[in-house]
């Protein structure tokens, strides 16, 4: 039934952050992350997806580098991007985005020092 109503919306050139979300979702959770990963892409790079579409795309990114997948972006890479397009007089955006990328960066523990020197930089925005 999803799957239908999916491949309608698409076919008819329907679209929006939320059935974005929720065709991830479901294409992750039937074992098709390379699939919610590209959707999620694609809806980013289109131009105006909220930041969190952004943030759902470097979580399903995350989940496929976890299981040995290759995702298109790496999670620290899509929150780069991501920060840029969500300038600091969007707050709320902007704040969600930072947030994202800097649980991201503590994650990834000392690799060489940049993660730190990048989370400094961050932390003095």
């Amino acid at each position: 039934l999803l799957e239908g109503l999916y491949a309608r919306s698409s076919g008819a050139g329907v679209s929006s952050p939320g059935l974005t979300a929720g065709r991830s979702d479901f294409l992750a959770g039937t074992g098709r992350p390379e699939e919610a990963e590209a959707a999620l892409r694609d809806a980013c790079e289109a131009g105006d997806a909220p930041a969190g579409l952004w943030l759902r795309w470097s979580e399903v990114s995350a989940g496929m580098e976890a299981a040995g997948l290759e995702p298109s972006s790496t999670p620290r890479a899509i929150l780069r991007r991501a920060l840029g397009r969500f300038p600091p007089d969007d707050r709320n955006a902007h704040l969600s985005v930072l947030t994202g990328l800097m649980r991201c960066l503590m994650g990834d523990g000392p690799a060489g020092g940049a993660p730190d020197d990048e989370l400094d930089s961050l932390f003095r925005r």
